[in-house]
């Protein structure tokens, strides 16, 4: 492997793989490794940071559709405009200050996005972590009709469906929404072959493997008819003990989505697998009234809607920001930056 040393402020092209075209500007020396391309400006023609600004700006030539790289041949061919030395130097010192106030815009708005995000799920950890005395404690096994997963039709994903019966699996399960996207379909055939895992409207989905374990939601009645596969579970708890919402809520807890876990680890299981038994098993607190619960469920909704449009308010800013420094590098090399 060829490594060679170079000085910080000289700019880095990432090469090949998912990161190609990706350009770095280290602070500090550094030596160069494989799959990438390291741009020494030559003294007194261009400016590294300037450099480095307009090749994040601009399109460079990349190579091959599943694999994509940039080869050092095309680098060198590839021409870009320079205005002159001094004009490089200003238009750097302009894009540094601006970028400067951009940086710390950013910040800002991702601190307060990740607080928007966390504000709800402290709420709900708060909601079920520390219940009333009033409220009552059941094993689910004890309160349910129905708690079981299904499984993949012979075949695999060779075998959906361009239409039919919805079949749900793990990626469709989100805490407390439904992912519709890439949801796949069966037959009348296959779907008979699991009558035993039908999904009723308001069944709480449940993952039970893999690295989504223990998201949970509703079943949407838009997708239905449906069933689950082997990585997916529907709990139907007895909705005049129960509601299918406020499980979910609860479920989607921290203290109970961390209760799961551990109890699964304690049972020789392992974070990635969540039981039949188990979930029989999990003893959940909840009022006895049900109107209670159709309040709480109510309330929990309008504060994590108005986390949602909190977040979503952020997110928005942080692509005006990402839109403003595009607008910047491209009045720089346009000429138009004063």
């Amino acid at each position: 492997m060829e490594h060679a040393e170079h000085k910080k402020d000289t700019p880095v092209l990432s090469a090949i793989g998912a990161q190609c075209g990706r350009m770095f500007l280290p602070q500090e020396d550094f030596t160069a490794i494989k799959n990438t391309i390291t741009l020494t400006p030559i003294d007194g023609v261009s400016d590294p940071v300037f450099l480095y600004y307009l090749l994040t700006f601009v399109e460079l030539p990349q190579r091959g559709a599943g694999q994509p790289f940039i080869s050092k041949g095309d680098i060198q061919k590839f021409s870009v405009p320079l205005p002159p030395l001094e004009e490089q130097r200003r238009i750097v010192a302009v894009l540094d200050e601006a970028f400067e106030g951009l940086a710390r815009a950013r910040a800002h708005t991702e601190a307060n996005l990740k607080n928007a995000r966390e504000l709800f799920e402290r709420q709900l950890a708060h909601y079920f972590g520390d219940p009333p005395r009033d409220w009552i404690r059941r094993k689910l096994g004890k309160i349910t009709s129905k708690v079981g997963s299904g499984a993949t039709p012979k075949g695999g994903a060779g075998a959906y469906k361009a239409d039919g019966i919805s079949l749900i699996r793990s990626l469709n399960v989100h805490d407390r929404w439904f992912r519709p996207k890439d949801l796949a379909f069966i037959d009348d055939d296959q779907a008979a072959k699991l009558s035993n895992v039908v999904v009723e409207e308001r069944d709480v989905l449940l993952n039970i493997t893999g690295a989504s374990v223990a998201r949970c939601c509703v079943a949407p009645s838009d997708y239905l008819p449906a069933r689950v596969n082997q990585h997916v579970s529907i709990i139907r708890p007895d909705q005049s003990v129960l509601l299918p919402e406020f499980l979910a809520f609860m479920l989607t807890s921290q203290p109970y989505k961390d209760g799961l876990l551990k109890t699964g680890a304690d049972n020789g299981s392992t974070r990635q697998a969540l039981t039949k038994a188990l979930i029989l098993d999990l003893e959940v607190s909840f009022p006895a009234d049900i109107s209670q619960q159709i309040q709480a469920v109510d309330t929990l909704r309008k504060a994590e809607g108005k986390s949602r449009e909190l977040a979503q308010a952020y997110t928005a800013k942080l692509q005006d920001l990402d839109d403003l420094r595009q607008s910047l590098l491209q009045k720089a090399f346009a000429g138009e930056l004063t």
